[in-house]
């Protein structure tokens, strides 16, 4: 199934339920209220989860986030590190799990720069298109 066919889909017994505690935060990409997108690592394998869905019944104590766990070619994955690479030396490391290799030194004053040179492609939801091998709660 692919990324764009699953969203606000109420059931996902299509595919399976990965419990959240066997994934490894590699970094976050998007975040609002809590992560939204972004690589994690599961079974030795780097992926792309993205939220589906969000469950927002506050007075019923019942909030959790549904997301997506991606393939991501090896062209993608180049490509998200490099951009997650800019983020981190023009913006900082403040979405940082637990990282592959040290950061590079942060640019101060330059968050601008990121937004013009990647803007699009942050905004331009590449993995549309991508097969979703999993789903998980948080």
């Amino acid at each position: 199934m692919k990324l764009k066919d699953l969203r606000n889909i109420n059931s996902n017994l299509e595919l399976a339920k990965v419990d959240f505690s066997e994934t490894e935060n590699i970094y976050t990409s998007n975040y609002w209220d809590g992560a939204i997108s972004g690589i994690i690592k599961y079974q030795n394998r780097l992926f792309w989860f993205e939220m589906i869905q969000e469950n927002e019944d506050w007075k019923a104590g019942d909030w959790h986030r549904r997301f997506a766990i991606v393939k991501l070619s090896i062209e993608q994955t180049e490509k998200e590190f490099q951009v997650h690479e800019d983020f981190q030396r023009y913006v900082g490391t403040h979405f940082d799990g637990k990282p592959l290799k040290s950061p590079p030194k942060l640019e101060e004053g330059k968050i601008d720069e990121f937004y013009e040179k990647h803007g699009e492609y942050v905004k331009s939801k590449p993995f549309e298109d991508n097969e979703v091998i999993a789903w998980m709660e948080n």
